[in-house]
């Protein structure tokens, strides 16, 4: 289990892997857009997340997210370009039952929150939480 107690000062972009989070109570924040300034490449290989970068993170727009919510894409066409390379990259995972999504409007639901069990983690927990407490 990853627990943030205070705010994290840096972001971090992996070049071919999506971390998805499980809220287990209460809600979360969603940050999207915005840009990373002073992007360093970094090798997060031994975590099983390649390449990556890390940086400022400045700008975007934040939202609490919960059981419920339906997040979607931005329409406009650079949003929908990313949205759907990413949708076509990602064939081989199949959308989970706790999750709804409609692909033709670039749309999820969080129908519930997911339980340990249905989420798969690629990474070892231990390394993660072992990295991000330095």
């Amino acid at each position: 289990m990853l627990r943030r107690t205070k705010a994290e000062t840096n972001a971090l972009i992996h070049d071919q892997v999506t971390e998805i989070y499980q809220i287990t109570e209460g809600s979360g924040t969603l940050v999207t857009g915005g840009s990373l300034e002073g992007a360093t490449a970094t090798d997060l290989t031994r975590l099983n997340a390649g390449m990556s970068h890390t940086g400022v993170h400045r700008g975007g727009e934040s939202r609490r997210v919960k059981v419920n919510d339906v997040i979607s894409v931005k329409n406009n066409n650079v949003s929908k370009q990313l949205a759907t390379k990413g949708l076509e990259t990602s064939t081989s995972r199949a959308c989970p039952d706790w999750l709804s999504l409609n692909k033709e409007e670039l749309k999820g639901t969080i129908m519930r929150i997911p339980t340990r069990e249905e989420i798969q983690p690629i990474a070892n927990v231990q390394a993660v939480v072992e990295f991000y407490s330095r």
